[in-house]
């Protein structure tokens, strides 16, 4: 491993009669470097803003653009600086700490492998050209992830670079608009097929978006009422489909927070009663067709009108009870141990023999669940 370490205030040289040869030498506040050749990884460490390079002014990690395939940003350090990683060909992970908050411009512009970028919620400032490029030549290989509701995500949007986030569940998100004109998005994977209220609480005038997964617009809403400058918005989500939500301030000179609630208000809740796959309790594919759910009698699959965002079930199999809720957002299945015929808790062959003695469709789960207890 090599080790250099440089410092961005000014520069001193000294120049070597002895040895004709030139030291140079800063001094300043230091942030380091370390190359791992084994790894081909960058860290860098130290705290504070990066300094901002050129291209006449290059950082002294430069040497390695054409070999890093990763770089590792400690802790404390605070802006990723221009031109700091541009043109590391070779590129393709980056770690950036929630301390960084600014990326500053071509940061990492022209990082041909680098097809994916992790920036947090702190991020409150991103210049033209940091990343996604090849020259002026946008990425169609890119994509942008980071927090719901982010800044970073908001600079996505508006220069059109593709971008992810995690799904949003039901219920409160917090929304915090830090930069003036920004526009907080969430994603909402829709598991059901059901009528849902989108709206904002708080003191500030808001503006709310739903649109599709191409995001075209579906509908929209600026004020409840004169006197409530909240938005609500009644949207019908169909399951398997995924939605974006947008939600920003009316005024642009203003910053701040509000919540967002997303709620159902009526919903078809669709869920199966499947045998056991593995020790770990996923589903397999084989219904349950014997099971009753609230003592009624249903063939694996059962179907219910809800209205509330949680309900609960009663769900029996070869008498063992399961209490389950379900929400809008659960995994939409309840399994049971089939292979335990018996009912004697353990797995073994006394059980084998009775599956295959019935013909039983569970035994071709057994070899998976032998030994469970």
């Amino acid at each position: 491993m090599r080790i250099n370490k440089f410092t961005n205030c000014f520069f001193v040289l000294v120049f070597i009669v002895a040895t004709l040869s030139f030291s140079l030498i800063a001094f300043g506040e230091s942030i380091s470097y370390s190359y791992d050749e084994k790894t081909n990884t960058l860290y860098i460490n130290g705290s504070g803003d990066m300094e901002d390079y050129t291209l006449d002014y290059l950082p002294p990690w430069y040497k390695y653009r054409n070999e890093c395939v990763k770089v590792v940003v400690s802790d404390d350090i605070t802006s990723i600086g221009s031109y700091a990683f541009s043109q590391f060909t070779y590129l393709e992970n980056v770690v950036i700490p929630t301390s960084v908050s600014s990326i500053n411009f071509g940061a990492f512009a022209r990082c041909e492998s680098l097809n994916i970028l992790y920036l947090s919620n702190n991020i409150i400032s991103i210049a033209d050209a940091s990343f996604a490029y090849n020259d002026s030549v946008k990425k169609d290989d890119f994509v942008l992830y980071s927090d719901s509701g982010s800044y970073a995500l908001h600079y996505a949007k508006e220069n059109d670079i593709s971008f992810d986030m995690p799904s949003t569940k039901c219920g409160v998100n917090k929304c915090d608009i830090k930069v003036k004109r920004m526009k907080a998005y969430y994603k909402y994977e829709a598991k059901v097929n059901g009528t849902f209220r989108i709206y904002s609480s708080g003191s500030q005038d808001t503006f709310g978006a739903v649109y599709d997964s191409d995001f075209n617009l579906i509908t929209s809403n600026d004020d409840i009422s004169d006197s409530n400058t909240n938005f609500s918005i009644i949207a019908q989500f169909e399951k398997g489909n995924t939605y974006y939500i947008s939600a920003n301030i009316n005024s642009s000179g203003i910053t701040g927070g509000f919540n967002l609630r997303i709620i159902p208000q009526s919903y078809e809740l669709i869920f199966t009663i499947n045998a056991q796959k593995n020790r770990a309790g996923d589903p397999s594919d084989i219904l349950i067709p014997d099971a009753y759910v609230n003592g009624e009698d249903c063939s694996g699959i059962y179907t219910a009108q809800v209205t509330e965002q949680t309900k609960a079930f009663e769900v029996t199999y070869n008498g063992v009870t399961k209490n389950v809720i379900f929400t809008p957002d659960s995994d939409m299945f309840v399994t049971f141990l089939t292979v335990d015929v018996n009912s004697d808790g353990y797995v073994n062959a006394k059980d084998y023999s009775i599956l295959k003695k019935n013909n039983s469709p569970y035994l071709q789960l057994y070899n998976k669940l032998i030994s469970l207890s």
